[in-house]
C-alpha cells in the first residue's frame, strides 16, 4: 500500500507542479518566441561551433558555442567598456591548469541576440585580459564563449 501512496504522490506532483510554474518565465524558452524550434546558422572551424551573437542587439560578434561552459564569456573588456557596461564585481578565476589566476568582471542584464531569435538579457563574464588568443588557432576573430546557460530551457 505504501508504494501506491508514493506513486499517487509522483503523479500529483507531475500534474500540479507544471500548472503552478506555467506562469513563470523559463530561461531559454523565450529564444523560441512561441515556435517549436529555431534554426541557427553556425560555422564549424577546427572542431569549434561558431555562432554570431549580437551584443546590445546591434554589435555582431563571433562566439564559440561550448556545451562544457555554463556562462556567456566576453574575451574583450575594451568592447564592454565602449558599450558602457557597468560591472557588478571583479572575480578571480583559476585556469584549467589550476595555477594561472585570471580576473574577470560580472555585468548583468546585457541584451543578446542570435539570428532569428528575440532579444534576451543575460549576465556576462568579461575577462580582464584576453589570454586565450583563440583567433590564432581558429583563423578569425573570436570574441567569446556562449555557454549553455544562454540556451537552457529549465530554471
Amino acid at each position: 500500500m505504501k508504494n501506491y501512496g508514493l506513486l499517487l504522490y509522483i503523479i500529483l506532483a507531475v500534474w500540479i507542479i507544471p500548472l503552478h510554474q506555467s506562469h513563470a518565465q523559463v530561461m531559454g524558452m523565450e529564444l523560441l518566441d512561441g515556435k517549436d524550434k529555431v534554426e541557427i546558422d553556425f560555422d564549424y572551424i577546427y572542431g569549434f561551433i561558431i555562432v554570431e551573437l549580437k551584443i546590445s542587439g546591434i554589435l555582431p560578434m563571433k562566439f564559440i558555442l561550448d556545451t562544457g561552459a555554463e556562462h556567456v564569456i566576453l574575451f574583450k573588456k575594451e568592447i564592454s567598456d565602449i558599450l558602457g557596461f557597468e560591472y557588478e564585481k571583479r572575480i578571480n578565476l583559476v585556469g584549467s591548469d589550476l595555477e594561472q589566476e585570471v580576473f574577470a568582471y560580472i555585468t548583468r542584464n546585457v541584451a543578446l541576440k542570435l539570428e532569428d531569435t528575440p532579444l534576451v538579457t543575460r549576465d556576462l563574464i568579461v575577462l580582464e585580459e584576453d589570454f586565450l588568443e583563440l583567433e590564432s588557432m581558429v583563423g578569425e576573430p573570436i570574441d567569446g564563449i556562449l555557454g549553455t546557460r544562454f540556451l537552457e530551457a529549465s530554471c
